[in-house]
């Protein structure tokens, strides 16, 4: 994920996920950034990442069930 042209709080949890890459929670916030941001891909992303950090995590299950499939890399 390059950080070009994104807003500094969006840059800030890049470098945090970055360099812990095994942190979820990490994951999960810069997935809540990119959200808000309207990047719905990158979101899906994190939101993959936080899932295969913490199967099952009903958090991050929950925020890709509410993205379009076309979003989350799924089929419709």
């Amino acid at each position: 994920m390059a950080a070009t042209g994104l807003n500094p709080t969006i840059q800030k949890q890049l470098t945090t996920v970055k360099n812990n890459p095994q942190d979820a929670g990490a994951w999960q916030a810069l997935g809540d950034l990119l959200a808000e941001s309207g990047d719905t891909r990158r979101e899906a992303d994190c939101y993959h990442r936080v899932l295969s950090l913490r199967p099952g995590d009903p958090v991050a299950q929950a925020n890709l069930d509410k993205l379009a499939p076309s979003d989350t890399g799924r089929i419709a």
